[in-house]
């Protein structure tokens, strides 16, 4: 299968393509500068110069090359509103699949620290805190898209981690090293 990355140089793309590179597909990835160029290739990924905003164009063509797109970028929100519309409306109608990679993040609500009972399946309404608006319009855009022959999905993970030191777990080692116990943010 024929895979473009939008956001192969980061942490969750990078390792999807070097992934996807080792099961035998043929991916290529974003590169928004030369030493991102460099560094795809050296992986197997075939780089693709261009970026979200004025290179935008190419992304597009880049996917319309591929069979699948695998969104893992996290731009300016108002980059990612606008590269996201683009991408879904070019690629309506051809039964390509676009997977955009979001977070439980979207989820967030604030307690002050403490517990909260509420959970969400799939499509149950909910209030979206400020900070996640516009990822959560972006997550509406590419599942609107699902509805005009295009296979869109969006993919919530909790947490990301591994090799690489990245994210809230790596976080989590770092302060047991530290302070020599793991904090816990509450009322108490």
């Amino acid at each position: 299968m024929n895979v473009f990355v939008i956001g192969a140089t980061g942490f969750v793309g990078g390792a999807l393509a070097r992934h996807l590179t080792a099961r035998g597909h043929l991916v290529t990835g974003l590169a928004r500068t030369d030493v991102a160029t460099v560094a795809l290739a050296a992986d197997g990924i075939t780089p693709v110069a261009a970026d979200l905003d004025s290179r935008r164009s190419a992304t597009i063509e880049a996917a319309l090359r591929a069979d699948a797109v695998l969104y893992t970028a996290q731009p300016d929100p108002v980059l990612e509103a606008e590269t996201v519309e683009s991408l879904t409306r070019a690629m309506a109608g051809t039964g390509k699949t676009l997977i955009f990679l979001s977070g439980s993040g979207v989820l967030l609500q604030r307690t002050a620290g403490a517990w909260s009972q509420d959970s969400f399946a799939e499509h149950d309404p909910f209030t979206v805190e400020p900070l996640a608006v516009s990822r959560k319009a972006a997550e509406d855009t590419v599942l609107a898209a699902a509805s005009d022959r295009l296979r869109a999905m969006v993919v919530r993970p909790g947490l990301s981690w591994g090799p690489g030191g990245h994210g809230h777990v790596p976080m989590t080692y770092q302060s047991v090293a530290a302070t020599g116990a793991a904090c816990y943010v509450g009322p108490d």
